[in-house]
């Protein structure tokens, strides 16, 4: 299936954009990482790297007259395991791998949505369960996530009609709540739901 014309586009200038990157080549024993130019790694020709020049069919690296700067001219460049952690991503900003990787995060940022929606969703935000702990918040959020993926899937089989799954037929319909006493009767002075 050929991608729309503007995905095209965004290839293609991903694609040329990549050519001038510096390429990671390793890190060091304290984390850091190092690179090697782009025409160390036979994408450019670069007088910087002479041994660059004999290369076909690939850009020139263009510097202002007799400036050369130390990053085309040394073997790798150093940077520092600390530097722009938030900025890092696995894949490479709109490469190949990046795309389905980028794909999928739009629908895990959807689903924080309705989770967060006071009207969609539960209303989850800052507080939103009272109890401290992570072991007893991370319970609540599992079961609230399930309760979601079960109005969804319910949601899903009552505007398709397919209720194959054993789980389109739960009942959801809030019946109420009755405190009974220990001998299963409903409390004193608390009237039976259809009551009200």
């Amino acid at each position: 299936m050929q991608p729309p014309g503007n995905a095209v586009h965004f290839t293609r200038l991903i694609a040329e954009r990549a050519q001038y990157r510096f390429e990671l080549h390793g890190h060091t024993s304290s984390g850091n990482r190092r690179f090697i130019s782009s025409a160390r790694a036979g994408k450019m020709r670069c007088p910087g790297f002479p041994a660059s020049l004999h290369l076909q069919d690939v850009p020139d690296c263009v510097h202002p007259e007799g400036n050369i700067p130390s990053s085309c001219e040394q073997a790798t460049i150093t940077v520092g395991a600390g530097v722009d952690l938030k900025l890092r991503q696995r894949h490479y900003w709109g490469g190949p791998d990046w795309i389905p990787a980028f794909a999928r995060w739009t629908r895990v940022e959807g689903s924080f949505g309705i989770m967060k929606s006071p009207n969609d969703g539960g209303g989850v935000r800052r507080g939103w369960t009272h109890q401290v702990g992570l072991v007893k918040t991370a319970f609540a959020l599992a079961v609230y996530i399930a309760a979601q993926n079960l109005r969804r899937l319910l949601d899903w089989a009552a505007r398709t009609g397919d209720t194959r799954d054993p789980l389109t037929g739960i009942d959801v319909t809030n019946h109420g709540f009755v405190e009974l006493d220990a001998h299963g009767r409903p409390l004193a002075g608390i009237p039976p739901p259809d009551a009200a």
